[in-house]
């Protein structure tokens, strides 16, 4: 039985985003009840303003089309890092989720937490 280990990681990467969004979702509705609740029961709650997603992308850089001078310019990842993300990306055919650049050799969770606000991946 041959196993294509590619289509496999494909699959489990695409599955860990789907969690991960889903646990976004899950603490924006537990916000949204808390809110809710605050005006059943009459308490000021403030609502913090979120900027369109479009004026949000602006400023980030998109993982699947960046190049050496842009991914440098986030925090920790030099011209080395840089170019293990473009081979990467070159090896693998893109990135499925912004979590996936964990998979780059040298990029860890400490790394991630400093740039993940910084990339999106194009719908």
């Amino acid at each position: 039985m041959n196993i294509d280990w590619n289509r496999l990681r494909k699959g489990a990467l695409i599955l860990f985003c789907a969690l991960a969004a889903a646990g976004s979702l899950r603490g924006y509705l537990q916000g949204t009840a808390r809110q809710e609740a605050a005006v059943l029961y009459e308490t000021p709650v403030e609502r913090a303003e979120i900027p369109a997603l479009e004026e949000y992308k602006d400023d980030r850089i998109d993982l699947n089309s960046a190049t050496i001078e842009q991914l440098c310019t986030l925090k920790g990842i030099g011209p080395a890092k840089a170019q293990a993300i473009l081979d990467y990306r070159d090896a693998y055919g893109g990135f499925v989720c912004v979590e996936e650049i964990m998979e780059v050799k040298g990029i860890g969770e400490s790394t991630f937490a400093k740039i993940k606000d910084y990339l999106y991946i194009p719908d």
